[in-house]
């Protein structure tokens, strides 16, 4: 099976990124849904509504503030609004990179890898990890900083952790963009050339 163009590999990933595209937004709405439900429920709480809901593992309780057991471990909004800026900011950066993928395995699909536009797509791609993985250090540091000020909730263990192969990932789509801008400027070149 080839690499390139139509009944490729690359049609192939392109419509696997279809599907990923659409499984994403999918998370997007449960991550919506999920922030909205604590907003309505805390203000609930906050106006003194009582609140209880138990299925399985989870309970959800208000006494003033949300709780949330889920199996055996507390969770309140020291851990909760975290988790959700975490999940907001990976549906983000998953969007964007696989946004960019997508128009990148198009132009493979077409068997145009050195299309002029492929390196600012793999650029795109870099910079929005980078700034995924920094506003993950960022989200991190303001947990850390809740965690200091207002306790460490029973169960729950907090410690920084740097993401290697996350930069290591991010130094290879580097070098990539750079291949492709060069062999982008090449195939002009050489479109130019009798």
């Amino acid at each position: 099976m080839k690499a390139l163009g139509r009944g490729s590999v690359a049609s192939i990933v392109k419509m696997v990124l279809d599907i990923v595209w659409v499984l994403i937004w999918v998370g997007a709405g449960g991550i919506i849904l999920a922030t909205l439900a604590f907003a309505i429920a805390s203000a609930m709480a906050a106006a003194g509504h009582e609140l209880f809901f138990e299925s399985g593992g989870l309970k959800i309780t208000s006494d003033g503030v949300i709780a949330i057991t889920a199996e055996g471990r507390a969770l309140d909004w020291r851990v909760l609004v975290p988790a959700l800026l975490v999940g907001i900011t990976a549906i983000a950066g998953a969007l964007a990179v696989v946004w960019r993928l997508k128009k990148l395995f198009r132009n493979f699909s077409a068997g145009d890898p050195f299309a002029p536009d492929n390196p600012r797509h793999l650029r795109a791609i870099w910079i929005t990890l980078v700034a995924v993985e920094l506003a993950r250090y960022a989200i991190m540091l303001a947990f850390g900083i809740i965690l200091l000020a207002a306790g460490v909730p029973e169960g729950v263990d907090a410690e920084f952790q740097l993401d290697l192969s996350a930069w290591f990932l991010i130094l290879v789509i580097i070098v990539l963009a750079e291949v492709f801008r060069e062999g982008a400027r090449l195939h002009e070149e050489q479109k130019l050339t009798i």
